[in-house]
């Protein structure tokens, strides 16, 4: 059965209120995979959801917003998946991952990028998560969602690439993934159109 069925049958399970069956769970590569598709249907589901009533359902102007949106996109897809996670802090530590899976071995962080300085500082702030993430057993990926609705970030292409990837100290690992909305071909058919 290929992901989208899984995805569509699992779906079914969860809405239906039935149990899920053994063939719709995810693979770790196919839970990856369909947290960037779900990631990418974000702006989608926003539009959706306030282009039906003459009131907008959901007004994203904040981090706990855009969770709240993720949430709903990924459950379905990600049935394990919990909010603010459980897990330990570290000591010398504070953060936490909005969501976690355990049986993906992942982690979701969101950010809202609220004005041009956050927008500058969004990689140091990143690289503090990545950092934090790599502590974590149970996390060998770790999503981040960046919502810079505003376009603060100067270079989405040098956050891409100066995060995404391995990060490896001293046998501590994890691997990176960074999504920002909107994408740069979203960025440019609105700055040139």
């Amino acid at each position: 059965m290929d992901i989208s069925r899984r995805v569509i049958a699992l779906r079914s399970a969860l809405l239906g209120g039935g149990s899920v069956p053994p063939r719709t769970l995810l693979t770790e590569d196919d839970g990856l995979a369909a947290v960037m598709r779900c990631f990418e249907s974000f702006e989608d589901v926003v539009r959706y959801l306030n282009a039906r009533r003459t009131t907008p359902t959901v007004c994203i102007d904040c981090e706990d917003a855009v969770q709240d949106v993720l949430y709903m996109i990924l459950k379905p897809t990600v049935p394990d998946l919990e909010w603010e996670n459980p897990m330990p802090k570290e000591a010398s530590r504070s953060w936490r991952p909005d969501f976690n899976s355990n049986a993906l071995s992942m982690a979701i962080d969101a950010k809202f990028i609220r004005d041009k300085a956050h927008g500058k500082r969004i990689v140091a702030e990143l690289d503090e998560d990545i950092a934090a993430a790599r502590e974590l057993d149970s996390c060998r990926d770790v999503f981040f969602f960046v919502y810079d609705p505003s376009l603060f970030i100067p270079s989405v292409t040098g956050l891409t690439k100066h995060c995404d990837g391995l990060h490896d100290h001293e046998g501590c690992a994890v691997q990176a993934h960074t999504y920002v909305v909107p994408t740069v071909r979203q960025r440019r058919a609105r700055t040139t159109g």
